[in-house]
């Protein structure tokens, strides 16, 4: 299997600040503990943004499935069936695509084993998030805990890490460098 973005940077070459940006949780444990091969859609977002407002450029879309409150227990977290597959909640193709095309945003966190994960592998594109992620220069991370993060969007109006340095006023005391 062939993944695009091979030719693109690796991890050491992205630019710092690539990697800093509002952080938005879209929170699906609901649905991801009522099917553990939940696969989130475009209409997931679009739902979200009604809510939350437009996606900024440069965010991350932190995806909470609850999946963390498997990290403990190796057989709970990959969810394998009798045949070996592994369940997990995912993005559909279309999902992947939009994210990776249309979207403003750096990339998504999840809690899953990968940015694809469980079905992945039974739809057309057998790993569409790193299939069109990476072909599009947008990141996937994995992460733990985003329980502890408010549903919604992190500090809206204070931009990110980066703008806040840039607009940042010298303290009253510093002298000139």
């Amino acid at each position: 299997m062939k993944l695009t973005g091979r030719g693109g940077k690796d991890v050491a070459q992205i630019d710092p600040a690539r990697l800093l940006g509002p952080a938005l949780v879209l929170d699906v444990t609901a649905e991801a503990a009522a099917d553990p091969d939940f696969l989130l859609d475009v209409h997931h977002i679009r739902a979200w943004e009604a809510k939350h407002g437009p996606l900024p450029d440069g965010g991350w879309l932190l995806v909470r499935t609850g999946w963390d409150n498997r990290s403990h227990d190796r057989e709970q977290f990959l969810n394998k069936d009798e045949h070996g597959n592994p369940h997990s909640p995912g993005f559909t193709v279309e999902y992947a695509r939009w994210i990776a095309e249309e979207s403003p945003l750096s990339g998504i966190g999840v809690e899953t084993v990968g940015s694809d994960a469980g079905l992945a592998g039974g739809q057309k594109h057998p790993l569409p998030a790193h299939h069109f992620l990476l072909g599009n220069d947008r990141y996937g991370i994995p992460l733990q805990n985003l329980a502890q993060l408010p549903p919604g969007r992190s500090s809206p109006d204070r931009g990110t890490v980066a703008d806040r340095r840039r607009n940042r006023q010298p303290d009253a005391g510093a002298r000139p460098g």
